[in-house]
């Protein structure tokens, strides 16, 4: 699959949940915002400290470090950021020496196993987002240090990068939305035993 399709399709979508299903905010306004800038600066790169980066990656650790700082259990919740940094960190050096990934789809792979061990980590939705962004973010830092070091560059945060941060948001709001989905048929059902169980008393 082409590296970038995966972002700019999931990005507007999550672009769009964001702005019309969201409730009116400061937060929406600042996730919009900040979705916006992730798609306009995923396509220009800069140069710091001999290495390239993204400016849609800058976007996307400034704003992930403002989450992380406005969470309560900062302590845990950065210590939960390093274990999601190893991590990824890992899984993309284990990449380049097992084929897996001509049978398995990394696009998905990698995502699903940094949802899988957020979700075991951390409770609510902004805090699983901002620490995942966060530790994948770091993560990615760390990778391109590692393959410098071989002298083997690569740019940090490039479209497949962008890929994995999307398919990531994206799950976390499957996932909620099904939470918000279940609570709401939960309650449907509770009020409809309830009505059934006056009818029966009369």
């Amino acid at each position: 699959m082409m590296n970038g399709l995966l972002f700019f399709w999931f990005s507007w979508l999550i672009w769009v949940y964001i702005t019309f299903i969201m409730k009116k905010g400061k937060e929406r306004t600042f996730f919009a915002i900040w979705t916006l800038l992730l798609i306009s600066g995923s396509s220009f790169h800069f140069v710091m400290f001999g290495y390239k980066l993204s400016l849609g990656y800058l976007f996307l650790v400034i704003g992930a470090m403002v989450m992380v700082a406005s969470t309560k259990r900062l302590f845990y919740h950065l210590f939960s950021s390093l274990t999601l940094m190893v991590l990824y960190m890992t899984i993309k050096v284990w990449e380049n020496f097992f084929p897996i990934w001509m049978i398995l789809s990394k696009s998905f792979v990698i995502p699903f196993m940094m949802v899988f061990i957020i979700l075991l980590l951390v409770k609510g939705f902004r805090n699983r987002v901002s620490i995942g962004l966060l530790g994948i973010c770091s993560g990615e830092l760390v990778y391109s240090f590692i393959l410098s070091s071989y002298s083997l560059p690569e740019p940090v945060g490039g479209y497949e990068f962008f890929d994995y941060v999307v398919v990531i948001l994206f799950l976390f709001i499957g996932i909620e939305a099904a939470h918000a989905f279940r609570v709401k048929i939960r309650a449907l059902l509770y009020t409809y035993k309830k009505s059934f169980q006056v009818l029966t008393e009369e």
